[in-house]
């Protein structure tokens, strides 16, 4: 059907490159620029698809990446996990910290209660996440420096409740394609997907204020590439892969999409 406008008069501010979550009729935007990105946000903003509000439901961890995260919620709605991320405005430095907050879906607490996950293995910028078998996914992304990408996919035991499990990360494989970040993701008939992103992001910096100059200084690249991977319980399709594969293309390239949803 046609496209309508949805009114954001109720939503508490305006913030760019944030990191986003779905669950049901709940969108969850996590952090972000303030949009002269020079500034950002600890706020996990929630929107109510059904009732149309938006309402601020908690903040980010002092030490906590404040923009491109991995972000994903757990299959029965009651985690929201974080992993890795950027730690201030501009071009600044990543964390491989990664967190996870009990507040999300129905059945939300009166306070927040933030678990500390065990560190990504290396910092990524801006990977995809999603929640299969009780695990946590994080693929690709940016590296430590910023710039190159990574097809690296690894993942996290989680315990049947959704709260992470004491075993850490580990590596099930790569992502064909040579690896992007700020792709679009989702999970869909029983399928993980991964949708178009980039690479050659601009490089950190150690400058926590007006930096945008320094982040000017990379070409960057587009991809129109989608891949999928079936979930643990899917049944394959004949001929059907068990990991990643390629599928039809976007019709054009596209990055940055990661809060489409």
């Amino acid at each position: 059907g046609p496209w309508e406008a949805v009114s954001s008069d109720s939503r508490p501010t305006e913030f760019c490159e944030s990191s986003k979550a779905v669950y049901h009729d709940l969108v969850y935007v996590i952090g972000g620029f303030l949009c002269d990105f020079n500034r950002v946000t600890s706020a996990i903003q929630m929107l109510n698809t059904t009732s149309g509000i938006w309402r601020t439901v908690a903040h980010l961890p002092p030490t906590a990446a404040k923009t491109h995260h991995g972000a994903a919620v757990s299959q029965d709605g009651t985690w929201l996990y974080l992993v890795s991320g950027q730690l201030g405005p501009g071009c600044t430095p990543g964390t491989a910290e990664s967190w996870a907050v009990r507040f999300v879906g129905k059945r939300q607490t009166k306070k927040t209660v933030w678990v500390r996950l065990p560190d990504l293995p290396e910092i990524r910028y801006a990977p995809s996440a999603y929640v299969d078998a009780n695990a946590l996914h994080i693929i690709g992304g940016a590296g430590p420096n910023r710039q190159d990408p990574r097809s690296d996919h690894y993942a996290l035991p989680l315990n049947p409740s959704g709260r992470p499990s004491k075993a850490g990360w580990f590596r099930v494989g790569t992502v064909p394609g040579g690896g992007a970040d700020s792709a679009g993701s989702a999970v869909l008939r029983g399928r993980a997907f991964r949708f178009g992103g980039q690479h050659g992001h601009p490089p950190a910096v150690n400058v926590l204020y007006d930096n945008n100059v320094q982040c000017q200084a990379s070409p960057e690249v587009a991809h129109a590439q989608v891949y999928r991977r079936p979930l643990a319980q899917t049944s394959l399709e004949q001929g059907e892969a068990k990991g990643w594969a390629p599928v039809a293309p976007l019709p054009w390239p596209a990055s940055h999409i990661g809060l489409a949803t």
